[in-house]
């Protein structure tokens, strides 16, 4: 992942790339520490939380998906594991007249219960 990520955000410099992060929680704070996603033109970070939206996430001005559009950017970055593909499906509903490259990093994410029991018990 983080070899990935490097080779895009270098393209994304060479290219003068304006770059939105969809996600403002420990996915992307953990993209932030480990790799070299916060050196590259980052306009904002978007989330669909009522409750995040209107702060800063490490510096930048958290933002309702909806304002995409009037961002003017590139790229979205879509960073998370449990939501990925209900947001790549709001970026591509919210940006229908100048689709950006959207970036995801899971192919086929599930979410997980750590529930043990046996297939016909119910959960707890």
């Amino acid at each position: 992942l983080r070899e990935r990520v490097s080779r895009d955000i270098e393209r994304w410099r060479l290219d003068g790339r304006r770059i939105a992060v969809y996600g403002a929680g420990a996915h992307t704070e953990a993209l932030f520490a480990h790799t070299a996603l916060r050196d590259a033109e980052l306009v904002a970070v978007v989330d669909g939380n009522p409750e995040k939206q209107g702060s800063c996430f490490a510096g930048l001005p958290v933002l309702a998906p909806e304002s995409l559009p009037t961002l003017a950017i590139d790229v979205v970055v879509v960073s998370s594991f449990d939501f990925q593909r209900e947001m790549v499906e709001t970026v591509q509903r919210v940006c229908t007249a100048s689709a950006p490259e959207i970036v995801t990093f899971y192919e086929s994410p599930r979410a997980f219960s750590n529930f043990a029991g046996s297939l016909d018990e119910e959960p707890r």
